[in-house]
């Protein structure tokens, strides 16, 4: 395979799933010929030293809601010459896709993330973004089928590659379930937005009197999540408060907890499950993939439904009976490269070559 250049366009790089997963499919797309450049939008960066210490290309821009933003896009396609654009960011849609296309004919990718259902205005936007914009992608990505499912709204036929864990969660063998006799830790990960409502397991994590490890950047955090986080110190039942990957705290606790209003294809909730360990997730859209393999319980929005769940006397694993797919980085990165591939340098009759946008 020849040499291919991918500029992949992102919002703010913070230590979020896809970010991680750069980190963790370097060596794969090194090894698969792949030369990257990531492009973060906005002032605040905290996780582009770690995507340059993984021998990534790395160059911040303005947001692309400012003209300033999307010339310095415009320059930086026309100076690093890529074969494949893949876009990331769910942020200006339209203007970094057509600024995309007047700065190079290359193909265009887009991965939604999440699963997007917004209403009103908000529904009004999306819809006219894509309706502006759709017909330069060469192809539509999406991390679970539960996002794929959502896009079909939107007219979008979007191939399902699925998110991907390190090798450290695949490898770990110090996983034991019930380590911790009483079975009273916990591990919470993800930034603080309202749509993870973090909230809604801390109230019930603090009543229950388990030990906490909390992974996130809290930036975004509530007021009462920071006060049940302080809560929850103050008892010496907080074991780690941070931004780091929680594969140490994954070893040590008995559940991992989810309590997201939707998500897309969650890394963390994929980390958990490479490792074993038994998950207790909001039933929301974005997880349905999940639904069935073993350690996974799914429960409502409900405060009292996790206070039962999450009961003093600790939480007790739910088994099923189908195993976990295929979450390693090597396909992950396999899957993309040759999606890329296939843009570059179609079939005959691959639908990029008979001018389809979506197959």
């Amino acid at each position: 395979m020849s040499q291919l250049r991918v500029l992949h366009l992102m919002g703010a790089l913070r230590p979020s799933g896809m970010e991680r997963m750069f980190v963790s499919a370097s060596p794969h797309f090194h090894e698969l010929e792949i030369t990257s450049l990531i492009v973060g939008q906005g002032r605040m960066h905290p996780f582009s030293g770690m995507l340059k210490d993984a021998n990534y290309e790395v160059l911040t821009i303005s947001r692309l809601r400012s003209m300033h933003g999307a010339k310095e896009l415009f320059n930086s396609i026309r100076k690093f010459k890529p074969d494949i654009v893949h876009i990331h960011t769910e942020g200006a849609f339209a203007v970094s896709t057509l600024a995309v296309r007047l700065s190079t004919r290359a193909p265009i990718v887009r991965t939604i993330h999440n699963v997007f259902q917004p209403q009103g205005r908000a529904l009004l936007s999306r819809s006219l973004q894509s309706w502006i914009a759709d017909r330069f992608i060469s192809r539509f990505v999406a991390p679970s089928p539960d996002v794929a499912i959502n896009e079909r709204a939107f007219g979008r036929n979007a191939k399902v590659i699925l998110n991907w864990v390190a090798n450290d969660y695949l490898s770990t063998a110090s996983y034991v379930y019930g380590q911790d006799s009483d079975g009273k830790s916990a591990v919470i990960v993800g930034n603080c937005s309202t749509i993870k409502n973090h909230d809604l397991v801390l109230r019930s994590l603090v009543k229950g009197g388990y030990r906490v490890f909390h992974h996130g950047d809290e930036a975004e955090a509530s007021t009462e999540e920071l006060d049940l986080l302080n809560t929850l110190e103050s008892r010496g039942e907080l074991m780690y408060r941070g931004t780091s990957a929680p594969l140490e705290s994954l070893s040590q606790a008995n559940v991992y907890v989810m309590p997201s209003t939707r998500e897309g294809m969650p890394v963390a909730l994929a980390e958990a499950i490479s490792m074993g360990v038994p998950c207790l997730i909001a039933d929301s859209p974005g997880v349905q993939w999940a639904t069935g393999i073993d350690g996974i319980q799914h429960i409502g929005l409900d405060q009292r439904d996790w206070d039962q769940a999450l009961p003093p006397s600790g939480y007790v694993r739910k088994n099923s009976q189908l195993a976990a797919p295929d979450l390693s980085a090597s396909r992950g990165a396999r899957e993309y490269v040759e999606l890329y591939s296939s843009l570059v340098t179609p079939s005959p009759m691959s639908p990029a070559t008979i001018g389809e946008s979506t197959p």
